[in-house]
């Protein structure tokens, strides 16, 4: 936790309110300057089950790590601290893995704001039905299970392959959670909502949320490209393909939707990232397919970018209304 003295209270109150009650909460203060830890050591005095561990700031990946170590429970799961998990969302999750032996679970999860509850798209199709047992070999859907918080590992299936988020960058979730879908003998998938994650309205903006900050381009062309190095390395073929597919199609849209907001420096660099990535997925189709995207710097500042990335016989048209730098 880092910062999140308006959000802790109703994180901590949820877990304290889990059906499931053999919990054991290791609060990490990631070198908080407002309220957190002293909010955080206040449920330490009141709950033996909470726990409170400091240290100076690392970012999520190395907080996460260090209540790795902390930890002494069966599972470990990751609850960001302005988010909420639902009363039954561990208990859920716990009686998959019980009547299944997979090394983890994984659960739905919806958005949380002031207007509500809704379901989060990109997570839509995978969770339409529960499956125990199942594999992302099996499962390919599963491909977009790329977050850590709606899951429920085994200690020993997280110790048996060292697994560790990266310290010091963003989106620290793909680099684990993918390649612990095709490290595990088998997953289950639990259509039940476990996970609420919060879309801040106000003041500091989550992450996830930042997406016109340099560093956020940068951090998650390095996570997406570090799973498809592992699939290529682990001999994955089809997967990989699948995968770098879905990094076209989604990764890149998720920075273009706000390509307009975004300054020079940020739209140079999401454009050369684009081309790597295209180069990189089908290089031969792509440049059969495009033979010049260069603009015409007269129809500056209101023109239209359009790319047709040609992927494995997968089209996608993008657009956004940017001069390209």
């Amino acid at each position: 936790m880092f910062n999140v003295a308006t959000y802790l209270d109703d994180c901590l109150e949820s877990l304290a309110q889990q059906s499931f009650g053999d919990l054991e909460v290791v609060m990490v203060d990631d070198g908080s300057t407002d309220d957190s830890a002293e909010r955080a050591q206040r449920w330490a005095e009141r709950d033996p089950r909470f726990r409170l561990v400091t240290k100076p700031n690392g970012g999520l990946g190395s907080a996460r790590n260090a209540g790795v170590r902390d930890a002494t429970g069966d599972y470990l799961a990751f609850v960001d601290s302005d988010d909420v998990v639902p009363r039954d969302g561990i208990e859920a999750l716990v009686a998959a893995l019980d009547k299944s032996g997979s090394d983890f679970a994984s659960g739905n999860v919806r958005r949380l704001t002031s207007y509500g509850i809704s379901q989060t798209l990109f997570l839509s199709d995978v969770f339409r039905g529960t499956r125990l047992r199942t594999h992302i070999t099996e499962y390919p859907a599963l491909l977009a299970d790329r977050i850590a918080c709606n899951k429920l590992f085994r200690r020993t299936f997280w110790d048996e392959h060292d697994l560790r988020f990266p310290e010091g960058v963003l989106y620290e979730d793909m680099p684990v959670t993918l390649p612990a879908h095709f490290l595990a003998r088998s997953v289950d998938v639990v259509d039940r909502t476990v996970y609420l994650w919060r879309i801040r309205e106000g003041g500091e903006l989550s992450i996830t949320q930042q997406r016109t900050d340099l560093r956020a381009l940068r951090d998650r062309h390095a996570a997406v490209d570090s799973v498809s190095r592992f699939l290529a390395a682990h001999g994955f073929d089809e997967p990989k393909r699948q995968y770098d597919t879905s990094v076209l199609r989604d990764d890149l849209r998720y920075f273009l939707d706000v390509l307009a907001g975004a300054d020079d420096e940020f739209r140079a660099r999401f454009f050369d990232l684009a081309d790597d990535l295209r180069h990189d997925g089908c290089r031969q189709q792509a440049d059969d397919d495009h033979h010049d995207h260069d603009l015409d710097e007269r129809e500056a500042p209101r023109l239209s970018w359009s790319a047709t990335l040609n992927v494995c016989n997968v089209t996608h048209e993008l657009k956004v209304p940017v001069k390209r730098p």
